[in-house]
């Protein structure tokens, strides 16, 4: 199957991009389909770089981060898009913020993981 059909009657719709990284300390890609690097933006902030663009920008994104710390308690989620004035989605990059959901501080996850389908 190609990356990205065409035909009117192909309605489905697999994951085509794939990510799972480290965002404490040094930003690591622990395992990655169709990914070329993540750029660390700041404490939270991501760009994630794809090796194949998206055809255009009306793509679905869905992930999840983990914070790391002793109590487990789930309270970090992440944003993809819509991380400064402009809506920071592009059909080569998508930027992500990590926060703290408690206080809405800025984090560096342990590990974020995030996929992508058009």
């Amino acid at each position: 199957m190609a990356l990205f059909e065409t035909s009117p009657a192909a309605e489905r719709h697999p994951v085509t991009h794939w990510v799972c990284f480290r965002g404490s300390s040094t930003v690591t890609i622990f395992a990655s389909g169709n990914m070329t690097s993540i750029d660390d933006l700041g404490t939270g902030h991501y760009r994630i770089n794809f090796t194949t663009s998206m055809p255009d920008t009306s793509y679905a994104v869905a992930g999840n981060c983990l914070k790391g710390d002793t109590n487990n308690d789930g309270n970090q989620h992440v944003q993809f898009g819509g991380c400064n004035a402009s809506s920071d989605i592009g059909t080569g990059s998508i930027e992500a913020r990590c926060r703290v959901s408690s206080n809405n501080g800025a984090n560096d996850p342990n590990v974020v993981h995030a996929i992508f389908t058009r």
